[in-house]
């Protein structure tokens, strides 16, 4: 028998306690950037002081963004997270829209940047160098495409 409809007229469970909500809420805050970004930041800054002014700049506004979501899905408690938000803001095109560019770009563009780190921090405890990278061999588009890459990318 299916679990009763909800005043939305879902009827998914809802399953998600303290620790869960946190769980989720750190592994999406933090991610994997954590360990490529602070390096480059504290190069970029070269003091103590405006470093940790930067951290705690982030963590402000990702705290103000996570407490965005949960007035949202407390005001809407619907499945769908952001998309229902949208959905029920602004329509059914933005909606749509935003699921598609989610799947395309968004989603797609995170695990990119995920596996570069992962791919990186691989090599490092293998030992791997820019001579053992070389060393296999691949197809490389003749240099005289190379340009016409840059300027896209």
């Amino acid at each position: 028998m299916l679990p009763e409809r909800d005043a939305w007229g879902e009827r998914l469970p809802r399953h998600l306690g303290l620790w869960s909500a946190v769980a989720v809420l750190v592994g999406s805050t933090i991610g994997s950037g954590i360990f490529r970004v602070p390096a480059s930041v504290a190069e970029r800054l070269q003091e103590p002081g405006p470093v940790l002014l930067a951290w705690i700049l982030g963590g402000l506004i990702a705290l103000f963004g996570a407490l965005t979501i949960a007035e949202l899905a407390g005001a809407l408690p619907r499945s769908g997270g952001v998309f229902a938000y949208i959905l029920e803001a602004f329509g059914p095109l933005p909606a749509f829209l935003f699921g598609w560019s989610e799947l395309a770009v968004i989603r797609a563009s995170a695990l990119g940047a995920i596996a570069t780190i992962i791919a990186e921090y691989f090599c490092f405890f293998i030992s791997f160098t820019p001579l053992h990278v070389h060393a296999f061999p691949t197809r490389r588009a003749p240099d005289r495409f190379l340009p016409g890459v840059h300027a896209v990318l």
